[in-house]
């Protein structure tokens, strides 16, 4: 019998639970419950308990009654505070996802880490929470962890210390105590990865983990007095959070992943001939590798918030490249070091750069696949390479675009699919881009051309261009682009002059936006034309702007009214005059006079954004039989639902 309950919101079970003696499997993950009633210890036959993501509490000291489970599962319980003693009469049980250790409450004796003694059968990972409430250090050796051959992946952590700056006497203690504690815990044989957290000694005992030779990864989190690490001579993942006394690294010879975050002290990163990944955030000391790094083997290096480092090593292995928020750092290599960049990061593929204010340049990179900058207000000029295909520069106000230097025999710019730009307010011409599938251009009030006229991206899928005023286009640029599938970009664009006849040459063309649309503006006559159009956004647009014929749209699927910060009611959207067009002028003054209403007939969704003085829904909307979703998002005016019409 199985009893799945996920989900719901009762916060008790009822005493007849117990009733339920064939019950196997009882999952109220993601509940409301806070407690588990007594008579949940006559389950006899329940072999899986998951309490995971609940409000539970308490595990009271019945769970100890339930003598052949197998699984009890209880992460992601914040609101935890007591678990009785009991557990360790659960010889069967297999998966323990938290064992914590608890102090006597005013009814039971809590849970004990001697009880780990009898669990035998535990497999995969165990997390054992409170281990500063061992009061006895012995009774840390009799939980026999070492006997537990299938725990691959083990979890310690301590309770939060506040430990002042100057050491006293009871903070000797503590640090004392914790490493006599780990001294007679020990680990499991076939552990792969080991976790330690909120350790407030400064050395891990010695010997500690000789016995545990499959070990690979390793994290340390917030043990901030650990001043040494030891050898590991198989490790192959180090992760290290907030050890702000740690300074540097021991003999590691085959680790190949390395993480470090918050360590302050931190100033050398020694040789390792195997590396391969490196993340390093947060080192307030660290000023860059030692020399000989040239020899690493690392491929992904990430740089966050480092503010000592100034330039970086050659790194002939390295294929991704991320920094952020080093302000140092104004060059990734001194200048007599730029001419053998090609020879010494050949691999260098994607490039990521983000808050890097003294950066003036960077240097040829003739392989780079990717690059990305954001706010880097220094940099002016970019060196295009030859073999970049995606490119995103946002917020890079001084940057006045690629400097393309064409050598013998070489094309420009045709790998290039994929460019977005923002915020670039020097960016005044662009190199054409024969290749592009993407493109994004925004906020670059300086840009005046996208592209030549005989260099148009005929295999373009995607336009946005928002907030380029002074671009210049003309429509027989567009008309060859007859794979554009998706296009938003300003009203003024549409000085294009597009018609009812030369709209036939955008068949693909199936999600529109029209931004900025000036007020008492009509729609265009050719979008009633295109009808195979699936979603459409207006931006801006006013009461005179929305009537025609929209039953014309027949694959409309998905509109987006926005910022229409005039209408009350947008009492026209749905009505179309059953005038002629010659009477437009009389349709203006008057304009719902004789009219119907005319909705898109696979309408599904319907969305009203920014429209700050809309009270009303428009008549029209309850003729929209196929609507599933109407979303109404930053309407200061809109009161009440009630007022959707009938």
């Amino acid at each position: 019998m199985v009893l799945y309950l996920s989900g719901g919101n009762f916060t008790e079970l009822p005493n007849s639970i117990g009733d339920l003696i064939l019950l196997k499997h009882l999952n109220l993950t993601n509940t409301k419950i806070k407690e588990l009633p007594a008579s949940i210890g006559k389950l006899w036959n329940l072999l899986s308990l998951f309490l995971s993501g609940s409000e539970i509490k308490e595990l009271p000291k019945e769970i100890g009654q339930l003598c052949n489970l197998r699984h009890l599962r209880f992460e992601n319980t914040d609101q935890l505070e007591f678990v009785a003693e009991g557990l360790g009469k659960l010889t069967c049980l297999c998966t323990l996802s938290r064992f914590i250790i608890c102090h006597r409450n005013k009814a039971n004796v809590g849970c004990n880490v001697k009880e780990l003694k009898n669990l035998i059968n535990l497999k995969g990972e165990l997390t054992i929470e409170n281990m500063e409430r061992i009061t006895l250090i012995n009774d840390a050796s009799e939980a026999l962890l070492q006997e537990k051959k299938d725990i691959e992946s083990l979890d310690l952590s301590f309770g939060n210390i506040i430990i002042g700056e100057e050491t006293s006497e009871e903070e000797e203690k503590i640090v004392e105590d914790q490493e006599h504690l780990l001294q007679q815990l020990q680990l499991p044989p076939n552990l792969r990865s080991l976790s330690l957290t909120r350790y407030y000694g400064k050395k891990l005992p010695i010997h500690w983990l000789d016995g545990c030779v499959h070990l690979e990864t390793i994290k340390f989190q917030s043990c901030s007095w650990i001043e040494k690490l030891p050898s590991f001579s198989k490790l192959k993942r180090l992760h290290l959070y907030d050890c702000h006394h740690l300074k540097t690294l021991a003999a590691s010879p085959c680790l190949d992943e390395l993480v470090t975050d918050g360590c302050a002290s931190f100033t050398q990163l020694p040789f390792r001939p195997k590396l391969e990944s490196v993340e390093l955030c947060n080192l307030d000391n660290w000023e860059g590798f030692e020399k000989g790094a040239e020899k690493y083997c690392i491929k992904t290096l990430e740089i966050s918030n480092c503010l000592k480092v100034k330039r970086l090593p050659h790194l002939p292995n390295l294929q991704r490249l991320e920094i952020n928020l080093c302000d140092e750092l104004s060059a990734l290599l001194e200048k007599e070091e730029e001419a053998e960049f090609e020879l010494n990061m050949p691999a260098l593929t994607e490039l990521v750069i983000r808050g890097c204010h003294a950066l003036v340049e960077l240097p040829n990179m003739p392989i780079l696949k990717s690059l990305t900058i954001e706010d880097s207000h220094k940099l002016k000029q970019l060196t295009f390479m030859g073999k970049l295909g995606k490119s995103k520069v946002h917020d890079c106000e001084n940057w006045e675009g690629w400097s393309l230097k064409r050598k013998e025999n070489e094309d420009i710019a045709i790998f290039m699919y994929k460019l977005y730009i923002s915020y670039c307010s020097k960016l005044r011409t662009l190199p054409s881009f024969p290749a592009l599938i993407h493109m994004k251009i925004c906020d670059c009030e300086e840009l005046h051309a996208l592209w030549r006229e005989d260099d148009q991206p005929i295999g373009l899928e995607v336009l946005c261009m928002c907030n380029c005023l002074n671009v210049s286009f003309q429509v027989d640029w567009l008309l060859p682009l007859t794979k554009i599938r998706d296009m938003i970009t300003d009203w003024s664009f549409y000085g294009l002059h597009l018609t009812t006849s030369n709209i036939k040459a955008l068949q693909r063309l199936k999600v529109l936006g029209l931004l900025g649309m000036p007020c008492r503006s009509l729609l265009p006559e050719w979008l009633w034309h295109h009808s195979v159009l699936e979603s459409l956004v207006l931006d801006g647009a006013t009461r005179s702007s929305w009537h025609g014929p929209w039953e014309k749209l027949k694959q409309l699927g998905f509109l987006i009214i926005g910022q229409c910060q005039d209408d009350t009611s947008l009492d026209g959207l749905f009505k179309h005059s059953l005038h002629s067009s010659d009477q437009a002028t009389e349709e203006q003054s008057c304009p719902f006079e004789g009219t119907h209403f005319s909705v898109p007939p696979k309408l599904t969704w319907l969305s009203f954004i920014g429209c700050s003085k809309l009270k009303l829904l428009p008549d029209g909307v309850q003729h929209l039989v196929h609507l599933k979703f109407l979303t109404l998002e930053n309407l200061p005016e809109y009161g009440f639902i009630a007022t959707i019409p009938d």
